[in-house]
């Protein structure tokens, strides 16, 4: 209804886009049905077909979740500052699985990805997992509203940091003519101890 994206190969982008649907989906069910449903048997209104609809809380929560969710982990990972490498995609993708980070509603909303067919696709073929062999361990599912999806964790870390956007930000804050900004920037510039980097050369 909203949009949901589901490819051979999906990455962090089609996560952030299937995570804004489940929200949407979910003010749907609770506006919509839930409630409305609610009201009528709040009035003593009788109807013969009460629509069925599935809550998607679990697959929000695993996504969500303020410390254990997809978006916590990665964030933790960025934070973490390690050096990339070929096994960070792995140990990221290990780390949403990992049953002792996953509460039950959680548990329902994520599945492992197995096999060397194409990574992607909704219901069974999401299953079959990533196109190389080695990728299978750098993915994982979640059973969306819309179908099951398989994600490749490849490239999410580099993804998130954004340098790029980092140094827009920095650029932005010295053309800032907000006194107090400019003294936090040249202070961060300075290495925190107030003192310019061409002072300290020179005094060495």
């Amino acid at each position: 209804i909203y949009g949901f994206e589901s490819f051979e190969n999906n990455s962090l982008e089609q996560l952030c886009i299937n995570f804004a649907n489940e929200k949407l989906h979910q003010q749907y069910i609770g506006r919509v049905l839930s409630c409305e449903q609610q009201v009528l048997r709040e009035e003593g209104i009788e109807w013969s077909c009460a629509a069925p609809y599935r809550h998607n809380s679990g697959c929000l929560e695993l996504i969500e979740h303020p410390t254990r969710g997809v978006f916590a982990l990665l964030n933790e990972e960025c934070s973490l500052n390690r050096r990339s490498s070929q096994t960070q995609p792995a140990t990221l993708a290990s780390r949403i699985q990992a049953s002792g980070n996953l509460t039950d509603s959680m548990r329902t909303a994520v599945f492992r990805v197995t096999g060397a067919k194409a990574c992607g696709g909704v219901g069974a073929r999401a299953r079959q997992g990533p196109r190389r062999h080695n990728d299978a361990q750098s993915s994982f599912g979640i059973r969306h509203y819309a179908g099951d999806v398989a994600y490749s964790t490849v490239g999410w870390v580099a993804k998130n940091q954004d340098k790029g956007a980092q140094a827009r930000l920095g650029e932005l804050l010295a053309e800032c003519h907000n006194d107090f900004l400019r003294t936090i920037l040249a202070t961060a510039e300075d290495g925190g101890d107030g003192r310019s980097s061409s002072s300290s050369s020179s005094s060495s």
